[in-house]
């Protein structure tokens, strides 16, 4: 059990955009607090982790806290330190004190970890992002992977100490006159995702690259791979698929890890 616990909290990273684009947090929360399946409920957590609604707080305060199941208390976790609350500092911090299961302890933790780093990051920003077009040119899952690598990008770079992530109705040139900021267009692909054997299970290794730009002009790109390890059946097609995302998201953290890159490609 606790190999899965630990295989699910690698998934988290990736927090199945593709399923909170298809279902409201209304429907999630309902999935989350009425689902007969704890797989299900698992699922509602991380989407709802994803959806960045303001409602989601407590019920996944309810789930980490209250779930029978250590996959779902882990995923609420995750899906609270995604979520981006430092209202749920204390929930967790609870979780990872007194949670039997010493996965949900170590996601809890980790949450925190996160969760504090946000709250503490200095609110003057040095750049202002706009996520321009996001594609997937690995010929897997998809405009579905797309949605994965747009929604890893928005969370990593609004992650990092000095990067404030626009609007995408915003209009970068009208913000960087009336912000006095230098605004950066990025551009990312999926440029592979790959499935092999491992020693323990499935490797799911993805690349990605990010381009640059500053009035339509190129000033950098960098690139970024992962690996996301998994045990279980690898036959499973959602195991599959979440482990996917969970490299992809990996491989925008290892791409967007120096936010000092992004102030120097501003300039």
């Amino acid at each position: 059990m606790r190999k899965l616990v630990v295989a699910v909290l690698a998934c988290a990273l990736a927090l199945s955009s593709a399923g909170a684009a298809a279902r409201g947090p209304r429907e999630l929360i309902d999935d989350l607090r009425k689902g007969d399946d704890f797989r299900l409920r698992t699922s509602a957590a991380l989407s709802l982790g994803k959806s960045g609604s303001r409602d989601a707080r407590e019920p996944l305060e309810v789930a980490l806290s209250d779930d029978a199941h250590p996959m779902v208390r882990a995923a609420a976790a995750a899906a609270l330190g995604a979520l981006g609350d430092p209202s749920a500092i204390p929930a967790l911090e609870k979780a990872a004190s007194h949670d039997a299961a010493s996965a949900v302890k170590s996601a809890a933790a980790k949450a925190v970890e996160r969760l504090k780093k946000r709250k503490a990051k200095p609110t003057a920003p040095k750049v202002l992002l706009k996520l321009g077009k996001m594609e997937n040119r690995s010929g897997v899952r998809g405009d579905a992977l797309a949605r994965v690598l747009s929604g890893a990008t928005r969370e990593r770079a609004s992650s990092l100490p000095g990067v404030e992530v626009l609007g995408d109705d915003s209009d970068p040139k009208a913000v960087a006159s009336a912000r006095k900021l230098p605004v950066l267009v990025v551009d990312g692909s999926v440029k592979s995702v790959a499935q092999s054997a491992g020693s323990s299970g499935v490797v799911m290794s993805a690349k990605v690259e990010f381009v640059l730009k500053k009035e339509s002009a190129l000033k950098a790109s960098v690139s970024g791979s992962a690996q996301a390890l998994g045990d279980g059946d690898p036959r499973d097609a959602k195991r599959l698929e979440n482990l996917q995302e969970a490299a992809i998201t990996g491989a925008v953290e290892s791409a967007l890890k120096n936010p000092d890159a992004l102030v120097l490609a501003a300039r």
